[in-house]
């Protein structure tokens, strides 16, 4: 875990989201040097190619808008050493294309997702240095064609290179470099673990981590958002750490310069607690399909609505969202709402608030 440095976090990060990258849209030549970067990167640490020879996956498939893609997700691998579990995997993945440019300027995607894929290189140099002491295999992603319908993650998944029944769990990271406001900066969401108790449990032993503040959030309160997602539909225990999406997500202004690489360094340990512990226990995780957790989340909801009250002076606040906020608190707290259907519709519409609201942050330095 000390080899997880915020100075190599922001190597790769300045790589990959360098103007000379061009947005890395998928199907281009910065996408496909995007891709061999990373290929480069898992070569150079040690990772074996997870590819049948190879550290690529070539692909083609159809994205959200019916289009033909075309990509190449990058995979390296670390086999485990315990006879009986270095059978299963833990995917460790991210994804390094993006949006490319729009009406001429680039969208350079620091933190969606240059920031993802430096975690997940800067954790394959650490569990590489410890690969003596793995039971299970550890396999690092990176996927191609996310912005487009989570393609590459979807023919990773079809392709049947690794069965889904041999994979343990599943750690996602995507836009990990930020904070939606300024008041939550200390903040990153881990999503979806209620799916598996035992995940949950490993979480709350791995978040640790001094002035990081690890906050669950059931996955129903954002959907089908990043390449968890085929996972999440094979059943496979999954955990999706994000620090949500700030003012700038998806716009010409996601550059390098914004990203704070010391809570990246945070996040990435973090991270290593939780896949060491996992690919440590006896039996594989438990995919549990109805997971009631909406009164915890509402629970973490209400601290945050408290939070943008005491700090509307960062905000383009207004009358309306003092109501909506105050609206918000009263119903977290009224005993009637405490049943898993409202409340789950009480936290999607505070979230959609707060996701509108970061686009009203006064200071966008």
């Amino acid at each position: 875990m000390e080899t997880i440095d915020k100075r190599d976090l922001e190597q790769i990060v300045r790589k990959l989201a360098s103007n000379e990258m061009a947005g890395r849209d998928n199907d281009t030549f910065e996408c496909e040097e995007a891709a061999k970067f990373v290929a480069e990167s898992f070569k150079k640490i040690g990772l074996e190619p997870a590819f049948t020879g190879s550290y690529f996956q070539r692909f083609s498939g159809r994205g959200f808008k019916g289009d033909a893609i075309i990509g190449s997700n990058v995979g390296g691998l670390i086999n485990g050493n315990d006879e009986k579990l270095k059978s299963e995997y833990i995917v460790i993945a991210a994804h390094h294309d993006h949006l490319g440019k729009y009406y001429g300027k680039v969208m350079n995607g620091a933190d969606d997702n240059a920031s993802g894929v430096s975690g997940i290189i800067e954790l394959a140099e650490a569990f590489y240095s410890i690969k003596s002491l793995l039971k299970r295999s550890l396999l690092f992603v990176s996927f191609d064609a996310e912005e487009d319908g989570m393609v590459g993650s979807h023919e990773f998944i079809k392709s049947g290179a690794y069965k889904t029944k041999n994979i343990s769990t599943m750690i996602c990271f995507d836009l990990i470099g930020g904070s939606m406001f300024k008041c939550v900066k200390d903040y990153v969401f881990a999503l979806g673990a209620e799916h598996s108790d035992v995940l949950e449990s490993l979480i709350d032993k791995s978040a640790s981590i001094q002035g990081l503040n690890v906050t669950k959030i059931g996955i129903y309160s954002i959907g089908s958002r990043s390449d968890y997602s085929p996972f999440k539909d094979r059943k496979v225990p999954f955990v999706f750490i994000s620090t949500s999406t700030p003012w700038y997500y998806h716009t010409e202004h996601d550059d390098p310069e914004r990203l704070d690489y010391v809570k990246m360094e945070k996040i990435a340990r973090f991270a290593f607690k939780l896949i060491f512990a996992a690919q440590s226990l006896e039996q594989k995780p438990l995919y549990i399909n109805n997971p009631k957790v909406s009164v915890r989340d509402s629970a973490q909801l209400l601290k945050l609505c408290e939070k943008l009250l005491e700090n509307k002076e960062e905000f383009e606040w207004t009358d309306e969202d003092t109501v909506f906020i105050k609206k918000q608190i009263e119903k977290f707290s009224n005993d009637e709402n405490q049943n898993d259907f409202k409340m789950k519709q009480i936290v999607q519409e505070t979230l959609i608030h707060m996701v509108l609201l970061a686009l009203r942050v006064k200071d966008k330095k």
